[in-house]
């Protein structure tokens, strides 16, 4: 369930949105969910970026167009075997 909003300013000084999603801790028989404890008893929750997913989202049908999965393709040859020779 939504639960609220929240900012993060990172060490580099910029803010990020987040929503915050809490797991419910009882079912409807009024009996405690295990999967929506962590191991110390508190409840699980996640932060959601909507911005971060509205730009994966859109990088993703990016690189699902014809042209570019071919360049994409092409890169993983051209490029990685480079720096895998120099890793070794």
């Amino acid at each position: 369930n939504f639960q609220r909003y929240s900012q993060r300013t990172d060490n580099s000084g910029v803010t990020r949105d987040f929503k915050i999603y809490r797991a419910e801790k009882f079912d409807e028989d009024h009996q405690v969910i295990p999967a929506a404890l962590t191991r110390s008893g508190q409840t699980r929750y996640i932060s959601i970026n909507p911005s971060w997913e509205y730009f994966k989202a859109q990088q993703r049908e990016r690189l699902t167009t014809k042209t570019t999965a071919q360049i994409y393709a092409r890169r993983k040859i051209d490029v990685e075997p480079v720096f895998g020779r120099m890793k070794a």
